[in-house]
This record gives C-alpha cells, sequence and structure tokens, in this order.
C-alpha cells in the first residue's frame, strides 16, 4: 500500500475511532510575528498578509504531539467588494502554505468570491509540526487585496471534517471541532494611489500655475497707478 494511501487511512481511523482531543484552542491573526485583529490596506489596490495560526492555552496536545494535519478556511462574504484573496494563477496562490507542512503534492488552496481554504499535511506522518513559540503552529498567509473602502469582517473556522482536511494530531487523533471560530477586520480607508502618469500631469500643472502666478505678480509691481 502507498504511504500517502496508508497515512489517509490511519487518519480516517483517527477521525472516526479515535476520542477526540477537548482542549482549549483559539484561532489567532498575526501581522509579521504580531497579533492582530485590525489590518490596514492604505491604498485601494495595496495588500496585506494576515497569518494564521493555531493557539493552544492552557494544555499539551500541540506541544507533545503536533500536528500532521491542518485545514482552515477564512470566511469574507464582503457584498461591497471591499477586500478579499484573489485567485492568482491556476494554484489560488494568494494562500502561502506553512512549509512545514510539506506534503504539497496534496495540498489545497481553494479560493471563492466568499471565502479562502487552506488544507496542508506531511510528508511523513511520523515527523510532525510542532509549535516553535507561544505554544501556537502557524498554517498559512492569506494576502488581502484592497478592492474599495471600507471595512470587511474575516472569519477563520476549520476547513472540514474530512480526513484530508481535517486538523489531526501526530497521534492520529482529531481535535475537536467545537473550539469557537474567531473574526478580525479588514479596514480599507479609501485613498487610491495616482498612476505615475497622472503624477507626472500634476506635477507640471502645479509647475504652470506657480509660473503664472509669479508672471502676474512682476507685472503687477511693475506697473504704475494713473494719478501718482
Amino acid at each position: 500500500m502507498p504511504a500517502r494511501s496508508l497515512y489517509l487511512l490511519l487518519a480516517l481511523v483517527g477521525v472516526t475511532a479515535a476520542r477526540p482531543v477537548r482542549a482549549d484552542f483559539v484561532w489567532e491573526f498575526d501581522l509579521a510575528g504580531v497579533p492582530t485583529t485590525n489590518f490596514i490596506i492604505p491604498t485601494i489596490g495595496g495588500t496585506v498578509g494576515v497569518d494564521i495560526y493555531l493557539k493552544e492555552n492552557g494544555g499539551t496536545v500541540l506541544a507533545t504531539q503536533g500536528l500532521i494535519g491542518a485545514g482552515v478556511q477564512l470566511k469574507f462574504d464582503s457584498p461591497t467588494g471591499v477586500a478579499a484573496v484573489l485567485p492568482v494563477g491556476s494554484d489560488s496562490s494568494g494562500i502561502q502554505l506553512n512549509p512545514a507542512f510539506n506534503d504539497t503534492t496534496f495540498a489545497v488552496r481553494d479560493v471563492t468570491a466568499t471565502n479562502a481554504k487552506l488544507s496542508e499535511s506531511v510528508t511523513n506522518p511520523n515527523a510532525p509540526v510542532f509549535p516553535v513559540a507561544l505554544n501556537r503552529i502557524y498554517f498559512g498567509t492569506f494576502t488581502f487585496t484592497a478592492l474599495s473602502a471600507g471595512d470587511v469582517t474575516i472569519t477563520a473556522t476549520r476547513f472540514g471534517t474530512a480526513s484530508q482536511t481535517a486538523i489531526v494530531t501526530g497521534d492520529f487523533n482529531t481535535l475537536d471541532g467545537t473550539f469557537p471560530d474567531a473574526t478580525a477586520h479588514i479596514i480599507v480607508p479609501g485613498v487610491a494611489t495616482p498612476e505615475p502618469g497622472t503624477l507626472v500631469l500634476a506635477s507640471l500643472a502645479g509647475m504652470g500655475l506657480a509660473g503664472f502666478g509669479i508672471r502676474r505678480r512682476l507685472r503687477g509691481e511693475g506697473s504704475v497707478t494713473p494719478g501718482k
């Protein structure tokens, strides 16, 4: 039996037969190493990378077992199109995987108009991914692009409970599906970035108006008022 098939079979056994692991697990949004709930994109057309972590509070499951499978989705139902993860190419590369989940052949990156999903696993189930700090494991980065001014709420939730998309520990247990969703905000003030050509034209126009004002002033100083 191929190693991948054996891994999925073992994971499926863990999903269906193993006792679910219960602990205080939470999603955590992060920006360049700092937990964040408000992500600001200053200009329309700009981007921001939202890092997603799974964190365990008051438990030792992640520290002692690690993860061999990870799945998460971000919902960003934004009717006004404020900001979204945009599919880039055929692999929806607006989503960056955690390289420690190195079985990229079976990784899933799926982007729609209302959500972006990421599922990943390790090549060798005997080599789980462990936290490196703060008792949390990095899942991946979702790059949001600002489409218009406004505020859109993003929600982190589970990808699913199937063996290929579940969050599976190094002991082939699936994490309890009852841990809560988490929300954050993408805020776009709405200042559009001018095109380079527009900036040049604006500069030339400003120079022209300035020159016109100087000429008028010089003419005014050189004129003689009648009767004086």
